[in-house]
């Protein structure tokens, strides 16, 4: 069996040959264990290359497309970030313009007061002006 790859000691997480933790293999009754029944052990395998090859670039198309989903989550979340960025940047400028004008508001506001006082001051003066006169 010079094609066929013995799979021994695989206990680590990561074989270079298989990932245990994703696939069970089912030996058919024609293979050498001769057993047809689902293996407990990774040590008992043995596998031709081509399938050694064909699960390996399973693995790795499995991989891949999990490597894109998460790129995709990721570009997801940038993009949202920057909306989101844009929308404080915006309340930022319109919080700035609001405060802008309350200042506005309450100069003119000042403004008003004082131009209450002068009238004030020039009825004030008018009647003066007239109990003045009235009296001569």
């Amino acid at each position: 069996m010079a094609e066929d790859i013995n799979i021994q000691n695989c206990n680590r997480e990561e074989c270079l040959h298989c990932d245990w933790q994703t696939v069970q293999l089912k030996l058919s009754s024609t293979s050498a264990l001769g057993s047809g029944s689902w293996l407990q052990k990774p040590n008992d395998l043995v596998m031709t290359v081509p399938e050694a090859i064909s699960f390996r670039q399973t693995n790795q198309n499995a991989k891949k497309v999990e490597l894109k989903v998460e790129v995709e989550h990721a570009m997801q979340r940038k993009k949202h970030f920057a909306e989101r960025s844009a929308i404080l940047e915006l309340k930022r400028f319109e919080c700035k313009d609001l405060q802008h004008k309350a200042t506005e508001l309450e100069e003119e506001l000042k403004g008003l007061s004082n131009l209450r006082a002068d009238n004030q001051c020039l009825k004030d003066e008018n009647v003066a002006l007239i109990i003045s006169k009235l009296s001569k």
